[in-house]
């Protein structure tokens, strides 16, 4: 699976392949890594920053959360840094929005 367990704010539990993987290319059964995910209590969280949101959709496909690069479709040039981690409100509010440093 390419996956292990990751702290992600107070997530414990959660699975987290890349599809398309880099440089390969290869494209992972997202449906039945998530099913297996959820079976094992974990959360499956897609890295989708190789394809964009228009050509994959991982929660369609049973993914709890979505990470994905804005570099690329934003600047290509290394000059810019972004990206996004997407998934229920309910979710990301409560285990991403306690650790997010507040701006002075």
């Amino acid at each position: 699976m390419g996956s292990g367990a990751r702290r992600c704010g107070r997530i414990r539990n959660c699975s987290s392949p890349e599809s398309p993987t880099n440089p390969l290319t290869e494209v992972c059964d997202i449906a039945a890594l998530a099913e297996v995910a959820h079976a094992g209590g974990a959360l499956l969280a897609v890295d989708n920053c190789f394809c964009s949101p228009a050509l994959q959709q991982p929660v369609k496909l049973g993914a709890d959360l979505v990470i994905h690069s804005g570099t690329k479709y934003l600047d290509g040039q290394g000059r810019v840094v972004a990206g996004a981690v997407c998934g229920p409100p309910e979710l990301i509010d409560a285990e991403f929005v306690p650790v997010m440093p507040v701006p002075a």
